[in-house]
């Protein structure tokens, strides 16, 4: 049920690693963009479809502001404006994408990409095929968990040390 995977309110670091995507946050608390129902209502479907563990962090659901996609403590996919959603992707993946009429969402970092849903150049970019590889790629960057804390990423250990 897609309501088990919404935090309405708090923190976005309640919920994320601001280390680890630093110009995520930092433009989510300049910009702070409204997010149309039906953009975020088409990212949180999507996601329930094509996603395990995940959740939908947003300032107020209920105010419009944008929803954003976290899983292993990164953030994955954002839907922002009346139909904007941006996807965080391997390298090779952002060349397929500008490929399929995506473009870059450099502002957030790297590997960030952005779409319409509805409008813009046909055809449009496949929602589900793009969660779906962002948020593999999510879970693939996430720092690996130590053993005895279940919710603190730990770094690899420096052989030298």
């Amino acid at each position: 049920m897609i309501t088990d995977h919404l935090q309405d309110g708090g923190e976005l670091t309640d919920v994320m690693d601001r280390q680890a995507q630093p110009l995520f946050v930092n433009w989510l608390r300049t910009t702070r963009p409204s997010a149309h129902s039906d953009v975020g209502d088409a990212l949180l479907r999507g996601a329930d479809a094509v996603c395990d563990e995940w959740t939908a962090f947003s300032p107020s659901f209920r105010s419009c502001l944008y929803v954003a996609l976290v899983a292993q403590r990164r953030a994955f996919a954002l839907a922002w404006n009346m139909q904007t959603v941006s996807v965080c992707v391997s390298d090779p993946q952002v060349a397929v994408a500008l490929a399929q009429g995506c473009t870059r969402h450099e502002e957030l970092g790297t590997g960030w990409v952005r779409f319409d849903l509805w409008l813009g150049p046909k055809p449009r970019p496949d929602l589900l095929f793009w969660l779906r590889a962002a948020y593999a790629h999510a879970c693939a960057s996430a720092l690996p968990v130590a053993p005895d804390s279940p919710t603190t990423p730990t770094t690899p250990r420096d052989p030298a040390s």
